[in-house]
C-alpha cells in the first residue's frame, strides 16, 4: 500500500487490487472469521455478478471450465478431496467480471477456507447434491445462461449454508425475484 524508494522517500503505491488482497486475507483478523460470514459474503458477490460473468467467457474459458468441471466430479465421486476443484470453477466464471476487486476479493475468500477445514466426514449425499448442483451452473454457463446459472448459485449457497447450520441473508434478492414472476 506504501512503497519505499531508498533516498527517496515514501509513497502510496499503485493500486493493485490482488496485493491488497492478499495482505487483507493474511492479517490477524481473519481467524476470527467464521464459515458462515465467509460463505455468505462470497455467494453474494457470486451471485450478484453472475449474469455479468456468464456474458463475459471466451471460448477457451468454457473449454477450461469443462476441464474444471471435470476434475472436480472426478474427485468427488472418488471420495476424494474437492473443495479447490470447486474454487476453479468458480474462479473461471468470475474472472471477467468488469470490477477487478470481485475476483481479488473471491480469490482472497477461497485462500480464508483454509483457516477452517472442512469438518464434515464424506456424506454421499451432500456430495450428490453438491455434484448436481454445480452441474447445473456448469451447464448454465455453457449455455450462456446467466438467470439459470444465478438460480443454480443460489441453490447451491443455500445448501452448502444449510450444511453449516445458518441461513444466506439474501436481501433484496430473493425478493425481487419473487416478485418477477
Amino acid at each position: 500500500m506504501v512503497e519505499s524508494r531508498r533516498g527517496a522517500g515514501n509513497y502510496v503505491a499503485q493500486f493493485d487490487p490482488a496485493r491488497y488482497m492478499e495482505y487483507f486475507a493474511s492479517s490477524t483478523f481473519v481467524e476470527a472469521l467464521s464459515m458462515p460470514e465467509l460463505t455468505e459474503v462470497r455467494s453474494l458477490l457470486e451471485v450478484a455478478w453472475v449474469k455479468d460473468a456468464v456474458t463475459r467467457l471466451t471460448p477457451d474459458d468454457i473449454e477450461e471450465l469443462k476441464v474444471a468441471w471435470e476434475k472436480m466430479r472426478s474427485h468427488a465421486l472418488e471420495k476424494q478431496p474437492y473443495r479447490w476443484d470447486d474454487f476453479d470453477v468458480h474462479r473461471i466464471i468470475m474472472r471477467h467480471v468488469p470490477n477487478r476487486l470481485i475476483p481479488a476479493i473471491l480469490d482472497a475468500l477461497f485462500t480464508l477456507y483454509e483457516f477452517h477445514p472442512v469438518a464434515q466426514p464424506y456424506r454421499a449425499e451432500q456430495v450428490r447434491l453438491d455434484i448436481e448442483q454445480h452441474e447445473m451452473l456448469v451447464n448454465a454457463v455453457i449455455a450462456g445462461d446467466g438467470e439459470a446459472a444465478q438460480e443454480a448459485l443460489i441453490l447451491s449457497f443455500d445448501k452448502a449454508a444449510t450444511n453449516f447450520g445458518f441461513a444466506i441473508g439474501w436481501g433484496d434478492l430473493t425478493r425481487h425475484q419473487a416478485t418477477k414472476e
